[in-house]
């Protein structure tokens, strides 16, 4: 049935979901809308606000195959179509889960084929709008299915989700690049990621610095501000802001924000 409403699928396969009157069986197959059942937590600039049961909605893939057999599928028949509607409804937060799985995939590409990118420094001490130009080299790419997978000169990206901190990473002789794709506005980060990494960063002994790279569409790169740390584990139902950061963490990771316009 997944791989029949695959090939079936266009264009419309986000404007049917939810209609009774217009549309196929297929999109229904593929794309879900999810709300929540119960009280939810949303974490902004590290605050917690509470949204109450049935007030968010959202379109998500059925699962991770489904979403990566549709992308295939949008990629090889409407490629620059699809782009264009991934960068064009990022900030429509129905659409939010959707286009955040599959701008994350083209951003992987994307940074891995050798390509110049506009940045900034997150950092408070270095603030400028006019941004400095990242030039990335072709990089041999490798998938990572645990931290010591990571391999020095490849640019690695996890397929599990015990990372919870990046969606790439590029170990160097002199600087760790780090990325982090999103579409919203705010992303905080977790830094019990980064303690797991912290051997493949160096360790205790290091003191190079790791440039924790946003990767985001037009619209959000302007305006996106540092980010704070967060850690794991909840407290009555709440992620914790963390006060006192890893030494090391405030020492070594630089913030930066790079845009995506492809």
């Amino acid at each position: 049935m997944i791989t029949t409403s695959v090939d079936n699928i266009d264009l419309n396969i986000f404007r049917y979901i939810g209609t009774l009157s217009e549309g196929d069986n297929y999109s229904h197959n593929l794309v879900h809308i999810h709300t929540n059942e119960g009280q939810m937590n949303v974490i902004i600039n590290g605050h917690t606000f509470v949204k109450p049961p049935y007030t968010s909605c959202e379109l998500k893939f059925a699962s991770t195959i489904v979403g990566d057999k549709v992308f295939a599928r949008l990629k090889q028949y409407y490629k620059e179509e699809t782009y264009k509607f991934v960068f064009a409804s990022a900030s429509v937060s129905l659409l939010g889960s959707i286009c955040g799985y599959m701008f994350e995939i083209i951003a992987y590409n994307e940074l891995s084929v050798g390509k110049t990118f506009l940045t900034r420094s997150l950092e408070k001490h270095k603030k400028s709008s006019r941004g400095k130009e990242l030039k990335l080299p072709r990089f041999t790419t490798k998938n990572c299915y645990m931290v010591d997978d990571i391999e020095e000169g490849k640019y690695c990206k996890p397929v599990a989700k015990n990372f919870e901190t990046i969606d790439s990473i590029y170990i160097g002789k002199k600087i760790d690049f780090t990325f982090q794709m999103t579409v919203g506005r705010t992303h905080d980060i977790k830094q019990y990621g980064y303690e797991l990494l912290h051997e493949k960063l160096g360790g205790e002994s290091a003191n190079h610095t790791i440039r924790h790279y946003f990767v985001v569409p037009k619209d959000t790169y302007q305006n996106f501000q540092k980010q704070p740390f967060t850690v794991k584990k909840e407290e009555r139902g709440q992620s914790k802001n963390v006060v006192n950061v890893k030494p090391w963490i405030t020492k070594r990771i630089k913030q930066h924000v790079l845009l995506l316009d492809v």
